[in-house]
C-alpha cells in the first residue's frame, strides 16, 4: 500500500502595500503584506535581481530597492513558493531638468539675471 500525504497549502502572492520614494532619490521601499504568522517564510525578488531575505510575521519592509520594476514571491517552511506580487515600480529620476520659460531667451553675448520675486 502505498500513501501518499496531502501537499502542503501554496502561500498566497505576497501583497504589495506603500511604495516609498524620495523626490529626486534613485532607491525606495515597498511594504509585503499577507505572510502567514505561524511560521517562518522567504521572500524573493524575481526582477531586475534575485535577493532572498528570511523571516517571521505578517509583514516586511523590503528597503534600498534601486530604480526598477520588482515582483516578488514568499516561500514558506514547508517550501511551497507563491505565485509572483503585482509589479512595484521604483523610479530612477537622476539629475533634474531645469526649463526656464520667463524670461525669454537671449543670445550671447546679452545676459538676463533671475531674481526671485518678493
Amino acid at each position: 500500500m502505498l500513501i501518499i500525504p496531502a501537499q502542503p497549502p501554496k502561500p498566497a502572492a505576497p501583497t504589495v502595500g506603500t511604495i516609498t520614494q524620495q523626490r529626486w532619490q534613485t532607491d525606495g521601499s515597498v511594504v509585503l503584506s499577507g505572510f502567514h504568522t505561524s511560521e517562518s517564510w522567504v521572500y524573493k525578488t524575481c526582477l531586475p535581481g534575485a535577493v532572498t531575505t528570511a523571516g517571521t510575521g505578517t509583514s516586511k519592509t523590503i528597503t534600498n530597492l534601486e530604480g526598477g520594476v520588482f515582483t516578488f514571491t514568499v516561500t514558506n517552511s514547508s517550501g511551497c513558493t507563491s505565485t509572483e506580487s503585482i509589479p512595484v515600480v521604483i523610479s530612477a529620476p537622476g539629475v533634474p531638468v531645469l526649463i526656464i520659460s520667463d524670461p525669454s531667451a537671449v543670445c550671447s553675448p546679452n545676459t538676463v539675471t533671475y531674481r526671485t520675486p518678493r
